[in-house]
């Protein structure tokens, strides 16, 4: 769980073995990305260049967002997901709310896991450390191994894309917690709210809280809706003059 908005490598996990000696790839999502790409090769048949994996940080994440979250019920977890919707994969790297009851909230510290969800089995989570000396020396073991075995049976392996060639979309249809500061005074609600409700976005909460000087924190809890809907009204939204900060869109899971 994402503790404060300072990286999380700043709390000693550099010096733990949990992070990298340069954090922008944890921190930012690349090494999430790298997971997912070779996950939905695994699963999907079809090579991913990574740049074609969309992906959001943790950077932006702050403690207004973390209080947020534990207030209702959530945790902030960076999460990499890959779905074959008919002929396409969407796929994506971004901070979620994860319900505190859900299996992957669960998961803390060097512990990584798999959550993965087939037609007749269901889900099934995979769950262990993906950090710190031994459990990366043991991987990197059994990669060596695993090509040795290859190449002494006459394996050779190929750098060809394979012959799924499925488009890679980010459609990010989910709810969302949007948090931002406005001028405490009457109508401004009413006005977010009819912006939203003009770009088909219905909310399924909205919380409202005096901060200081006349500025009031408002968070939204949508219902599910594709993230272009959400962009087009927040351009809306940013126009207002009663609007004085968007702090954070963050997807919410169920």
């Amino acid at each position: 769980m994402i503790k404060f908005k300072t990286p999380f490598c700043h709390l000693g996990q550099q010096e733990m073995g949990f992070a990298e000696a340069d954090p922008s790839s944890d921190v930012e999502g690349d090494d999430a990305a790298y997971k997912i790409a070779i996950l939905t090769h695994i699963g999907f048949g079809q090579r991913i260049d990574l740049d074609e994996v969309p992906k959001e940080g943790i950077t932006y994440i702050s403690r207004e967002d973390i209080k947020y979250a534990d207030e209702l019920g959530y945790v902030i977890k960076l999460i990499a997901s890959s779905q074959k919707r008919e002929n396409e994969i969407e796929m994506r790297v971004h901070p979620t709310f994860i319900p505190k009851t859900h299996p992957l909230a669960t998961v803390k510290n060097e512990y990584n896991a798999v959550l993965l969800k087939g037609n007749a089995v269901g889900e099934v989570m995979l769950y262990g450390k993906g950090a710190g000396a031994m459990p990366t020396g043991s991987a990197v073991l059994g990669d060596i191994i695993a090509i040795a075995k290859e190449k002494s049976c006459g394996v050779k392996r190929t750098s060809q894309s394979l012959t799924n060639k499925y488009p890679i979309v980010n459609k990010g249809y989910a709810q969302y917690y949007i948090r931002m500061d406005v001028v405490d005074k009457p109508g401004v609600l009413g006005y977010i709210s009819n912006i939203f409700g003009q770009n088909n976005i219905s909310l399924a909460s909205v919380v409202q809280r005096y901060k200081h000087d006349l500025v009031a924190p408002l968070v939204f809890i949508t219902h599910e809706v594709e993230r272009k809907n959400i962009d087009d009204a927040l351009k809306e939204v940013r126009r207002y003059s009663n609007v004085l900060k968007i702090g954070s869109i963050i997807t919410v899971e169920k």
